[in-house]
């Protein structure tokens, strides 16, 4: 994995080998990032196991910490998406081939919560692809499933959950990858 910092001036830093600062993991399959109180977030994919680490702002890296001691184990990790939420950190996983997604939140004060089936949220669905992201202080994920559709789950503050799928009208072919963000 390498990192690389788009200026405010609107130049790119020399990319940097991650693993030279916090550590091999192996071959890194998938990985997500996102802005979280300020700092930088990552988890990557490897052998199936989600790994966690931190910049923060003054550029210093921890170590990786494994995901599955923290916020328990999951089958083999096939996508990956994270959002940040105020100063937590929304890590949504897709397991054995997709057949199983769960959320878990990487808490401001370091501790994590278990990973949550999400199946009475999305369904019994395949993810082949999750993108994640914040608007409004919650939530919102997307999944594109392998029987060609999407969905899109608002996360609320009050923790409860709504679902709903996204029609692709005058859109052909099979659905890949996905990803979401907010705009201001």
């Amino acid at each position: 994995m390498f990192h690389t910092i788009r200026t405010a001036a609107g130049h790119w830093t020399k990319f940097g080998d991650v693993a030279g600062v916090v550590g091999p993991i192996g071959t890194v399959t998938h990985a997500a990032t996102a802005s979280v109180g300020g700092q930088l977030q990552v988890i990557a994919i490897s052998g199936g196991k989600a790994f966690h680490t931190i910049r923060t702002p003054a550029g210093n890296w921890s170590l990786w910490g494994n995901v599955a001691q923290a916020a328990n184990p999951t089958g083999p990790i096939t996508s990956v998406s994270m959002a940040g939420t105020g100063s937590d950190a929304h890590i949504v996983i897709a397991t054995d081939n997709g057949r199983h997604q769960y959320h878990a939140i990487r808490k401001s004060n370091g501790s994590w919560d278990t990973f949550v089936d999400l199946k009475d949220v999305l369904g019994t669905v395949t993810a082949k692809s999750l993108g994640a992201t914040t608007v409004d202080g919650e939530l919102q994920l997307t999944a594109t499933t392998a029987d060609n559709k999407a969905l899109h789950t608002i996360r609320h503050t009050d923790r409860t959950w709504t679902t709903t799928p996204v029609i692709f009208q005058g859109v052909s072919g099979t659905l890949g990858a996905i990803t979401i963000t907010g705009t201001l």
